[in-house]
């Protein structure tokens, strides 16, 4: 809702090979997840927020990618 409010883009990049199920901390996860893409909301002001879900060997790896400001190198 926010983003669409801000005229952001929300896409999700969802690879074709993630398990349909998997033992993890489910609230733990979404915890994590809410954060990361709210800091991307919080810190980009046009352009979009990408979700990107795909395996990396036996482990599903995320990654939010922004078209924010992004962090100092420092």
């Amino acid at each position: 809702m926010k983003a669409s409010l801000r005229g952001l883009e929300l896409h999700l990049q969802l690879a074709e090979d993630i398990p349909a199920t998997t033992v993890t901390e489910a609230n733990r996860l979404k915890q994590i997840l809410l954060n990361l893409m709210g800091n991307a909301l919080k810190f980009t002001f046009h352009g979009s927020i990408t979700l990107k879900v795909n395996m990396e060997g036996e482990f599903i790896k995320f990654a939010v990618i922004d078209t924010g400001i992004g962090i100092r190198e420092e």
